[in-house]
């Protein structure tokens, strides 16, 4: 709160703690205490025995010293109002606000707050005294004045209702955020709308700074030096205006991500899938589950990456770079150096909202993942003629293991899928390395019998399929056999979870591993025949496990148009709609 109040009161004197302690013991005293001169000594005694009362373990304040403080407290006030007059707005017991809040305050804008206060208890009537609100108003006073938005749900999601979970108030506005939408609150939470206000204020005030400076100039003497900085700042106006340009472009761009991340949402919590997340402890034994140490820490650094992104909230000059990285294949040590860097940069209290935000598994984790190490993930894989999944992409889902529940339908499917990435890391490392070697033909064939034994199962009745299956994973051999169709789909369904596919739809729930899925139409297209299946494809993948690792004239579109017939083909996602007896008669 303190930074907040801070940035609140600039250009504000600060009074000392113990003039505001003062303050506050005099104004809440019930006593007539300065009526009339005859009673000021008696009132000075009075003030010194109820500050005595307040503060027990402070030295005893004498009338003497309670006469020089509040002479003190007059000269604070700038010698304006005359310091008896506050007791004619005192309050008695007030629960009064917070101290932070009255530091900067003027004294008008503490006889205004006090008549509001009295106001609302009935012991002041407005006809009597007359009272202004001011154009300078505390941050105590900004708190009270939209009464029309205060306590209520103003989120980036379409929904004004509570989902049952968290929510996190804005320090501005007073309204209130699912933490399931944004993220572990830090100390000073603004919402989207205030957020935007305050960048707008600051670049609207630098933009008005220069502009003076230019008129300034304009109307003084006119000499060489003169309109040589004049040339400057109109220089300077030029590139701030073309860095407006820019940056608007970026927001717009950003605002299309963050429509596409509503929808997603939307039609998230329509299903009713809310995502409940586990405590710090539980974080850190699931953690220890990792193969090795060095993967460990690569999570760790990809995760002071997302967290300290989490923390800036705001796309920054400094912060391009990032993008910039991830979208040149950077890697993860180079990511976490240069965010390093960024913070090293920052202000003491940025660095402690990412170190806090670290010790913490937010939605916010998982939000960014999707949004952007995802995609990033994505784009090597379509690009690159080699694909190695322990290097990058292997350490961070295990990660998002961590931000999913385990709950009915697709949400505990996903569940699923990130579990079978960690049993693929415990795995033999060399496995895709042999993939794209020397196995290619004997994986290829291993791949292409998992895939129709997956065939088989879409293609039956999920309930009427359920309690067998939950009876063969009694069996070590077919637990096993059932964990490896399981790291099929996960294979073939690389984009997880942008799209709803019907291996999700169709797959029985065996055991522990996910509840019962439910039948859920596939938007916007409709859902397709039963039969069929919606595969998030990478074709990289397919192109090594049919074995065409060594073969030059076969690129991943052509392993695709052999792949699909008479299907439905999406190469910017990444998705082919192809009946389910495509894959299965190619065992």
């Amino acid at each position: 709160m303190t930074d907040s109040v801070s940035s609140e009161a600039s250009g504000r004197s600060v009074w000392p703690r113990e003039v505001i302690i003062f303050m506050l013991a005099f104004i809440s005293t019930q006593e007539k205490l300065f009526e009339s001169d005859s009673t000021r000594a008696a009132g000075f005694a009075k003030l010194a025995e109820r500050l005595t009362t307040l503060h027990p373990n402070s030295l005893s304040y004498t009338p003497k010293k309670v006469k020089a403080k509040l002479v003190e407290i007059h000269k604070w006030c700038g010698g304006k109002a005359p310091i008896e007059e506050l007791y004619h707005y005192g309050v008695h017991q007030a629960t009064l606000p917070d101290l932070e809040l009255w530091q900067y305050a003027t004294c008008d804008e503490i006889r205004h707050q006090i008549d509001i206060f009295r106001l609302e208890q009935g012991l002041f009537d407005p006809s009597s005294t007359i009272t202004q609100p001011f154009a300078s108003k505390s941050k105590y006073e900004t708190r009270q004045q939209n009464p029309s938005t205060k306590d209520k749900i103003r989120c980036i999601c379409p929904f004004d209702t509570e989902d049952g979970q968290r929510s996190v108030c804005c320090e501005r506005c007073e309204t209130w955020q699912h933490v399931f939408c944004y993220y572990e609150p830090p100390e000073n939470h603004f919402c989207d709308k205030c957020a935007n206000d305050l960048e707008d204020n600051r670049a609207e005030a630098s933009m008005q700074s220069v502009t003076k400076e230019i008129g300034l100039l304009s109307v003084g003497p006119n000499n060489e030096e003169d309109e040589q900085s004049r040339d400057d700042l109109l220089k300077k106006v030029g590139e701030l205006q073309h860095l407006t340009r820019q940056l608007t472009a970026e927001n717009q761009s950003c605002q299309r991500q963050i429509r596409s991340y509503k929808l997603a949402l939307q039609n998230e919590r329509q299903l009713g899938t809310f995502t409940t997340f586990r405590n710090f402890d539980a974080i850190e034994i699931e953690q220890s589950l990792l193969p090795t140490p060095e993967i460990g820490k690569t999570v760790q650094k990809i995760n002071i990456l997302i967290r300290g992104y989490l923390s800036s909230r705001r796309l920054r000059d400094k912060e391009l770079s990032l993008i910039a990285l991830v979208k040149e294949r950077a890697t993860s040590e180079e990511l976490s150096n240069t965010w390093s860097s960024y913070l090293g940069k920052q202000p003491s209290s940025t660095k402690k909202n990412a170190t806090r935000h670290l010790k913490n598994t937010t939605a916010s984790s998982h939000a960014i993942l999707k949004t952007l190490v995802w995609a990033a993930i994505r784009e090597w894989i379509f690009k690159s003629d080699v694909f190695s999944l322990e290097e990058f992409a292997g350490p961070l889902l295990p990660q998002m293991s961590h931000c999913v529940s385990n709950r009915d339908g697709p949400e505990a499917l996903r569940n699923l899928y990130l579990a079978s990435w960690l049993a693929l890391l415990q795995m033999e490392n060399s496995w895709f390395q042999d993939l794209l070697k020397t196995k290619a033909d004997e994986l290829g064939q291993r791949l292409l019998a998992t895939v129709g034994s997956l065939a088989q199962i879409c293609n039956a009745d999920a309930q009427s399929q359920s309690d067998r299956i939950k009876q063969d994973l009694d069996n070590e051999e077919d637990h096993n056999r059932f964990q490896e169709i399981a790291m099929t789909a996960l294979v073939l369904k690389s984009r997880l979870p942008f799209k709803t596919s019907l291996v999700e739809l169709y797959l029985p729930a065996p055991g522990d591993f996910f509840a019962e899925c439910h039948d859920t139409p596939l938007p916007p297209t409709g859902r397709p025949e039963k039969g069929k299946v919606l595969v998030a494809i990478s074709p990289a993948i397919i192109l090594y496990s049919l074995g065409g690792a060594n073969d030059k004239e076969q690129t991943p579109s052509s392993v695709l148009d052999c792949m699909v017939v008479d299907g439905d083909m999406d190469r910017e996602q990444g998705t082919v709609v192809c009946p389910a007896s495509v894959l299965y008669e190619k065992e």
